[in-house]
């Protein structure tokens, strides 16, 4: 485990619920301190790193220091990507995650014009207004943007796969054969092309298709233990 890794795991360790008897005056934050066996600033440098990676941390943050949330300091690239994946409306997925449509379109609008992100965004709002329907390749296509742009930058938004619906885990098996199928059929019908010309070929990075292989075995895995219980 890489020392940012470790960082992570330390500070989600940190109980909403203990904070949120803080700002109910149930609890001091001395107090909330001990029970995590540290001092008022480190506690309080953890809860600002994990309001700046979490909206509910974002929100009772706010809450605790009495400030209308205005969401400095959270970009909510997780949640256009999960509006993206689940196939939202910005009105819809601001609904599911408790915030004014306004502030999630000023998030979307903020991010440079260069963001890849932000033009998925724009190609997304136009279908969502024209009522159009992805395609099964389009589908496929978005997925690989959304995995490769996941990675690209660094988003904290990992798969919990072990908290997941079944159904879920069906779904992106789902899509993984499709993509591993393809790659599969354009390999048997071009033997002399490498793995890197192949990716090519399918608009995706070759170390994307190796993290596709591991992520099909983790899931498979998964689903069949669920099974078997």
């Amino acid at each position: 485990m890489t020392r940012k890794e470790e960082f992570l795991q330390r500070i989600k360790n940190i109980e909403k619920s203990d904070f949120k008897k803080v700002i109910d005056k149930q609890l001091t934050l001395e107090e909330m301190a001990k029970l995590y066996n540290m001092d008022v600033k480190t506690l309080k440098q953890k809860i600002q790193n994990l309001a700046s990676s979490d909206i509910e941390w974002n929100k009772l943050f706010s809450e605790y220091n009495g400030k209308r949330n205005d969401y400095n300091g959270y970009d909510f690239k997780a949640e256009m990507i999960e509006m993206l994946i689940e196939d939202l409306s910005q009105t819809q997925m601001a609904k599911k995650i408790g915030i004014p449509r306004e502030t999630l379109t000023t998030k979307i609008n903020q991010l440079g014009d260069n963001d890849e992100l932000k033009q998925e965004l724009k190609k997304h709002s136009t279908r969502k207004k024209n009522h159009k329907n992805l395609s099964d390749e389009e589908k496929l296509k978005l997925m690989i943007f959304i995995d490769e742009y996941i990675e690209k930058n660094n988003i904290e938004k990992g798969r919990d796969y072990e908290n997941t619906k079944g159904t879920k885990i069906e779904q992106r098996l789902f899509y993984l054969n499709q993509i591993l199928n393809l790659y599969d059929n354009v390999k048997e019908n071009y033997p002399d092309l490498n793995e890197k010309q192949i990716s090519e070929q399918l608009d995706f990075s070759p170390s994307t298709i190796r993290r596709y292989i591991k992520e099909k075995e983790l899931l498979t895995n998964l689903r069949d233990n669920d099974i078997e219980k």
